[in-house]
C-alpha cells in the first residue's frame, strides 16, 4: 500500500525457454498476483525424458563453445561427458515422442563423438 492507502500490484516478467522452441522464439510471461515462488533446481534423477534431453542439449552447446572458441579440451570433454550422463539412463514413457527419442540419440551420439575428438586433441589414448 502507498501513502494514500491504495494497494500497489507487483508485476513480474518471467522469460521462459523450452527445448521445443530450439532458440527460435522467446516467451515472456507477465505475472501480477500472486507473486511467483522460487523452487530449487531439479536434480537429473527427478527430471523426465524431455527435461533430460534439454539439459543434455544445453551441456552440448556449452561444451562446443569450450572446444571451438576457448580451445579448452579438458573442460569440453568433461561437459560432453555430463551431457551423455544426463541421457544415459532415460526411461521412456507414454509422453516420450519420436522427436524426444531422436533428440536423445542425436545428443548421445554427437557428444560421444565430440568427446572422442577431445581425447584425440589431448592425446588421451586409453
Amino acid at each position: 500500500a502507498n501513502s494514500k492507502g491504495e494497494s500497489l500490484a507487483l508485476k513480474y516478467s518471467i522469460a521462459l525457454s523450452s527445448w521445443r522452441l530450439n532458440g527460435r522464439s522467446t516467451v515472456t510471461c507477465h505475472v501480477t498476483s500472486p507473486p511467483p515462488r522460487v523452487v530449487r533446481k531439479r536434480t537429473v534423477s527427478e527430471m523426465d525424458a524431455h527435461e533430460k534431453v534439454a539439459l543434455a542439449r544445453s551441456q552440448k552447446t556449452k561444451a562446443t563453445n569450450y572446444f571451438s572458441q576457448k580451445k579448452d579440451y579438458n573442460l569440453a570433454l568433461t561437459t560432453y561427458a555430463s551431457a551423455v550422463d544426463a541421457v544415459r539412463n532415460v526411461q521412456h514413457d507414454y509422453t516420450s515422442t519420436n522427436e524426444v527419442r531422436a533428440d536423445l540419440v542425436m545428443v548421445m551420439v554427437t557428444c560421444s563423438n565430440n568427446a572422442a575428438t577431445c581425447c584425440i586433441k589431448l592425446e588421451k589414448w586409453d
